[in-house]
């Protein structure tokens, strides 16, 4: 029986990113992902992503993994890549911290840095 909070797959995405200027909350950053990649590493894991048939695939297999990116954009998978989100960052005191709001495009790229969401280094 797997507990509530385990990990039952394992996504790894690759990106390009550009840092760009500062707006007073954070620095701009484009973050475009490039590819992605998918490993089931318990049997749940195996269940849930063949039953979905996630990104067309239903022979999943735990601790195999593989590359999905020619499937993104299709049904049941992930956004057609490559794609690129905008958004702001800061790291304080250890911290880092993305924007609050739209990363969808230029345009509506936030102007806040959302101080809920935060990444520390392990």
């Amino acid at each position: 029986m797997q507990k509530c909070g385990s990990t039952a797959v394992v996504i790894t995405q690759s990106a390009v990113m550009g840092a760009g200027s500062t707006n007073g909350q954070g620095r701009e950053v484009d973050i475009t992902v490039t590819s992605v990649r998918v490993k089931p590493v318990t049997e749940t894991g195996v269940g849930i992503l063949n039953l979905r048939a996630f990104c067309g695939m239903t022979d999943w297999e735990v601790g195999v993994e593989r590359d999905v990116t020619g499937a993104t954009g299709g049904r049941a998978c992930f956004p057609k890549l490559p794609k690129t989100f905008y958004d702001i960052f800061s790291i304080e005191e250890g911290k880092l911290y993305f924007g609050k709001g739209d990363i969808s495009s230029v345009q509506t790229r936030p102007q806040l840095i959302d101080r809920n969401r935060l990444f520390t280094r392990r």
